[in-house]
């Protein structure tokens, strides 16, 4: 009887967080504009919840190529990747994509900051 009522349990929150889960994806689906989701990754980064806003924004990026964040959030997908997530081969590759794509912005120079100080996480930038 116990060992039923175990697996029961079990079962439950197996569910629940699956279904969690999957309401969350849906939700992401329900947003129709890049707006929409920007915010919606700004919001998960604000309450510091890392992951879910690199994710957010990188579904942002997915949905939305032409997206007028485009570099704003691979600017952020990289940052909160090197710093929260030390995940230093995303953060790379999002730098590395700002940089490319963005030469002569102003968030490009942070970029190359943060990429060439990538393992010294003590590093201040000079101010001009």
């Amino acid at each position: 009887m116990k060992q039923t009522i175990v697996l029961i349990i079990s079962f439950f929150i197996l569910s629940c967080s699956s279904l969690n889960e999957i309401t969350k994806n849906n939700n992401k689906l329900a947003y129709r504009s890049d707006h929409e989701l920007y915010a919606l990754a700004k919001s998960d980064m604000n309450r510091q919840k890392f992951k879910e806003s690199i994710d957010s924004f990188i579904f942002l990026l997915e949905e939305f190529e032409d997206t007028e964040y485009k570099a704003d959030s691979y600017f952020a997908i990289a940052y909160l990747s090197k710093t929260f997530v030390n995940d230093k081969e995303t953060a790379k590759k999002y730098f590395n994509k700002l940089i490319t794509e963005f030469p002569d912005s102003d968030i490009a120079k942070s970029a190359e900051f943060e990429l060439n100080n990538i393992d010294n996480p003590d590093a201040i930038p000079e101010l001009k």
